[in-house]
């Protein structure tokens, strides 16, 4: 797919020339990263609300440059990447404002979210839906599956841009080794797709994808913790506290010790109370089915 997209325009504008040669506006390349284009309404959007306070570049047009060159990618849909991040201002921003400051957030903020259109898939069949690098950089991927106008369409992305998030901190700050040595056995790289939900949290793991490694594991316990209601978590340690047979097994015990720890970590060396942010974030998950935010944003 990249390869269409390199290589597509350079035969339309040898079409273009063929046909219509004297329409054809040969005075720059479409290449040319220099050429300044005229701003659309959504760009001057991101000025105000992105740029100007946290300087945050959003790039929503398919730049090949900026792709992961493992995966075959293609555009994110306009109307849903707009959809996407006026939704992230008001369910990843703003609840960190809320909790932590403004100061706080733009200081530890990625300098680029760079949106593409459909997933990425890997080797082992499992889909990548976002991307963080070295705390510079988030990605997200399959965009295009955003249903406009169904709030519940963007929550799965909330949560990646919580987890994504999450590492930023990890990188900058060592945290608790122990963590690590609760559930060594569960790890499994590559081969987590598969297990299933239910025995990942009978083992002791938040996700099926935490049990990919302990770095995923950790910030897995807290987007998954952040962006669910109370009922659901306590549902899941429920689940998690017996096989299914009905026996005793240590999944919720373990999956509790491994929040004590995520919790520990986040509000000692960032002063992020995790229950804070999951009151914040529950708050504006129910305000966004009743608001508009386009007239909210203006």
């Amino acid at each position: 797919m990249k390869k269409i997209f390199i290589f597509l325009p350079i035969l339309l504008l040898a079409l273009s020339f063929s046909s219509c040669g004297d329409d054809l506006d040969t005075s720059y390349s479409i290449f040319d990263d220099s050429i300044i284009k005229e701003k659309n309404e959504f760009d001057i959007w991101l000025d105000r609300y992105y740029v100007k306070p946290y300087n945050i570049k959003v790039i929503y047009n398919y730049v090949d440059i900026q792709s992961n060159y493992d995966y075959d990618l293609i555009p994110a849909d306009f109307e849903k990447s707009k959809a996407l991040t006026i939704a992230a201002r008001y369910l990843w921003i703003e609840p960190y404002e809320e909790h932590v400051g403004s100061a706080f957030f733009r200081q530890y903020a990625p300098r680029v979210l760079h949106y593409v259109g459909n997933p990425g898939w890997k080797s082992n069949g499992s889909v990548v839906l976002g991307e963080a690098e070295g705390g510079l950089r988030i990605s997200f991927f399959n965009v295009n599956a955003i249903t406009i106008g169904d709030p519940t369409t963007l929550m799965r992305y909330i949560k990646t841009m919580h987890h994504e998030y999450a590492h930023i901190f990890q990188q900058k700050k060592i945290t608790d080794p122990a963590f690590d040595q609760l559930t060594p056995e569960m790890y499994v790289s590559d081969n987590w797709t598969s297990s299933s939900e239910i025995t990942a949290w009978r083992g002791g793991c938040i996700s099926t994808y935490a049990t990919s490694s302990p770095t995923e594991d950790f910030v897995e316990v807290y987007s998954i913790f952040v962006v669910n209601t109370p009922e659901w978590w306590e549902n899941m340690l429920i689940k998690a506290s017996t096989d299914a047979s009905g026996n005793a097994v240590e999944g919720a015990n373990l999956i509790k010790k491994k929040f004590d720890i995520v919790y520990n970590y986040y509000k000692e060396s960032w002063g992020i109370d995790l229950y804070k942010m999951r009151e914040i974030v529950g708050r504006r998950k129910k305000e966004i089915e009743k608001i508009d935010l386009n007239t909210l944003y203006k």
